[in-house]
């Protein structure tokens, strides 16, 4: 999960470090600037794991994202829920080339 990640449809980035068993993390967000990241947690479910993440920055109140890592394909697919809109969208993340 440690590394950062590039949202498929635009300048979305979710950096992730310092990954520990507990499921705590260090995690960033940004759209290009940085947004505040209230709550970041790392857990397994079904077999996957998730990462979950709940923004608390202007325009982004209550905004979280849910997310399922597929290790075939190296990338986390799933959720984000835009509080302000009360609207949910599917989204992929794709691992960063270190290179890049």
């Amino acid at each position: 999960m440690a590394g950062e990640w590039q949202r498929t449809d635009g300048g979305y980035l979710i950096k992730v470090n310092n990954v520990q068993r507990d499921g705590k993390a260090t995690v960033k967000y940004f759209n290009p600037r940085p947004i505040h990241v209230a709550q970041a947690t790392i857990s397994r479910q079904e077999g996957l794991i998730k990462l979950f993440l709940k923004l608390q920055d202007k325009g982004y109140e209550g905004s979280t994202y849910t997310l399922y890592y597929y290790a075939e394909e190296d990338a986390m697919a799933g959720f984000y829920y835009q509080a302000a809109m009360d609207r949910t969208y599917q989204v992929i993340f794709i691992r960063k080339d270190k290179t890049d």
